[in-house]
């Protein structure tokens, strides 16, 4: 399928801006593998691993926004009614409010909020970003990549999937996709999504891809991440194509969304029926919000599968992947080396492919994209397979990091800091010869 010359140009001056610039967008960390990222000051709160309740920022924010976990005896109503506040959402069911605060700055109307009682926990409505906007890679397109171009990629056989698939396809299965959304026109994608979708950015029942043309971020590029959320769907769908897809649009076209956005996304993606939540997304800190919103999908009998980051040095603190109830997931090269973009630490469960990875993307097209936001959806494709083989959603990561691949990373930085090892697809289908 050809593009249009009106929807290629700024894809293309985009593509220029990134290559003139990518010595100094791009972290390409030295043989150090970059610094050693420290951990966030913690409390432990009534049995809970917490934050601090003081307002420490951890990362960019958005202005005059601010998350209130509600104290007893209180409501969203009767702050709003005593500080001139105003309620921009709620998650149901629960105390988490997203506050407007114009006029106040955040340290003073946190603290009185704390002191006053009517609050237990504030924080800021934190940016999360889709890594590879973050780190400035943009999807390559020419136009010319085709369906069968994704299945006969390398990377598929190296896992060896085919065998896998010769009895499993995820049927029965449902995915949540928390990205830039999903364009529900691309053939490969359109049978596989699901109802009940929904975008938390624009707050409407249409969580389509959009672009805009517009430079939100002011990062010199325009609508970098826009087909991201396509791009990992496709993945999923290349794993486990008898899944369905729940496309809930916590991301724009810049790849950019908030903490609060991804908490409403996992509590509706539980109420659903997910059985799987991918998440190629995240920030460095830390989230109550996020949090409560990944224990209660755990508990729900939820398996999430987060991207372990594009900064390219060692962490434990990108959220959600490091989240213990996350599968957190890194990338290796057709080597099984270490991307030299991903992150490690010892939150990392599992490997996975993420270098030039082909998938589906926009205008009905196929797109090359690298990041361990494409590493992520080859994790959550697979524990759709394993549950459908009849793996219980509490076992399947210790069954996944059982069948994984050992890597040979002895004398690295990142020794034993990539998780189990890089997936194989080869314990789902055990009866299957091993040249397969």
């Amino acid at each position: 399928m050809t593009r249009s010359p009106q929807r290629i140009i700024p894809w293309l001056a985009a593509l220029v801006a990134v290559l003139a610039g990518c010595a100094e967008r791009t972290l390409s960390p030295t043989d150090s593998q970059g610094p050693q990222q420290s951990w966030i000051p913690e409390m432990r709160l009534g049995g809970e691993l917490e934050v601090p309740d003081h307002p420490y920022h951890y990362g960019p924010a958005v202005d005059e926004q601010l998350i209130a976990t509600i104290a007893e005896g209180w409501t969203a109503d009767s702050i709003n009614q005593e500080w001139g506040t105003s309620t921009l959402a709620e998650i149901p069911g629960t105390q988490y409010a997203l506050l407007a605060t114009p006029g106040y700055d955040y340290e003073d109307i946190a603290a009185e909020l704390l002191d006053s009682g009517a609050c237990d926990v504030c924080q800021p409505n934190y940016w999360m970003n889709a890594p590879e906007a973050q780190q400035g890679s943009i999807a390559f397109y020419e136009g010319d990549l085709v369906s069968e171009d994704v299945e006969d990629q390398g990377a598929l056989t190296r896992m060896r999937l085919p065998a896998a698939q010769r009895v499993l396809s995820g049927a029965g299965t449902l995915v949540a996709i928390l990205d830039t959304g999903i364009d529900p026109t691309h053939p490969d994608l359109a049978g596989a999504i699901a109802p009940g979708g929904w975008d938390f950015v624009d707050g409407d029942a249409d969580p389509s891809e959009e672009m805009d043309g517009e430079d939100h971020d002011y990062d010199g590029l325009i609508d970098e991440a826009a087909g991201h959320g396509t791009h990992v769907a496709g993945i999923v769908n290349t794993v486990a194509p008898g899944a369905q897809l729940l496309p809930l649009r916590v991301l724009d076209d810049e790849g950019r969304g908030t903490a609060f956005a991804v908490a409403q996304a996992i509590f509706h993606a539980t109420n659903a029926g997910a059985d799987v939540i991918n998440l190629s997304l995240g920030f460095e800190g830390r989230s109550r919000a996020v949090s409560f919103a990944i224990a209660r999908a755990r508990t729900a009998g939820v398996v999430l599968v987060g991207s372990a980051g594009n900064g390219g040095y060692r962490t434990e603190n990108h959220v959600p992947a490091s989240a213990p109830a996350v599968i957190g997931v890194a990338s290796v090269d057709p080597f099984d080396d270490k991307s030299a973009f991903s992150n490690f630490g010892a939150y990392v469960g599992i490997s996975a492919p993420g270098e030039g990875i082909v998938s589906t993307y926009l205008f009905q097209g196929y797109a090359v994209w690298s990041g361990t936001s494409m590493s992520a959806p080859f994790v959550s494709g697979a524990v759709a397979l394993a549950l459908e083989s009849g793996e219980a959603p509490a076992d399947v990561a210790e069954a996944l990091q059982a069948g994984a691949v050992e890597l040979d990373h002895a004398g690295q930085p990142y020794e034993g800091l990539m998780g189990a090892g890089r997936l194989d697809f080869r314990w789902l289908a055990p009866s299957i010869a091993t040249n397969d």
